[in-house]
């Protein structure tokens, strides 16, 4: 098996779970805004291919806290010719800052772990060296394309990449679902 390169995975990972900031609570007869604060959930894989590898990340939550701090958790596939056709598992959990102003949110992973689902010397190491480098990386920004009680949708503004959320407890299908007729996509 080819090791894959740490960059080329940290750039599939930089797809992961987004999410911004509070706010203030409504005057009296003044409707509340949608906040981000809360647990969200990603609403389908994020994915990039290179260097003959396919990574996927699924199953991500996100749970934005109003002091600025965020906690992720999340799971990495990794597949190529030379893996196994499952591909190759691992699990992510990230700890880190998000700010957003003038609907641009930016976030930054202060400390992540990432672990192969099986022990294998050589993917922990990989893990690790992808970890430290996530952690190393810039602030990401994204646009907050839209937002409401149950979605949110983000661009990636260095990539482009439009990501879409559903806030945990939202149902995403079926007519009378909380959002549904304004479900992002």
């Amino acid at each position: 098996m080819r090791a894959a390169s740490p960059v080329l995975l940290l750039a599939a990972l930089a797809g992961c779970d987004r999410e911004g900031e509070p706010t203030a609570p409504a005057a009296a007869g003044e409707e509340a805004q949608p906040t981000l604060v809360g647990t969200w959930r990603t609403e389908q894989p994020a994915r990039f291919v290179g260097e003959g590898l396919r990574t996927e990340t699924h199953e991500g939550r996100t749970v934005y806290a109003a002091d600025g701090g965020f906690a992720y958790r999340g799971r990495l596939l990794i597949f190529g010719d030379r893996l196994p056709t499952e591909g190759l598992g691992f699990d992510m959990r990230g700890k880190g800052e998000w700010r957003a102003a003038n609907r641009i949110l930016t976030e930054r992973f202060t400390d992540m772990t990432i672990v192969p689902d099986g022990p294998n010397p050589v993917l922990e190491k990989l893990a690790a060296e992808i970890a430290r480098d996530l952690v190393a990386r810039p602030p990401v920004q994204s646009d907050i394309q839209a937002l409401d009680e149950w979605h949110l949708m983000l661009r990636d503004r260095s990539t482009g990449t439009v990501a879409t959320f559903a806030r945990d407890g939202a149902v995403t299908a079926g007519p009378g679902a909380p959002g549904a007729g304004s479900r992002a996509r």
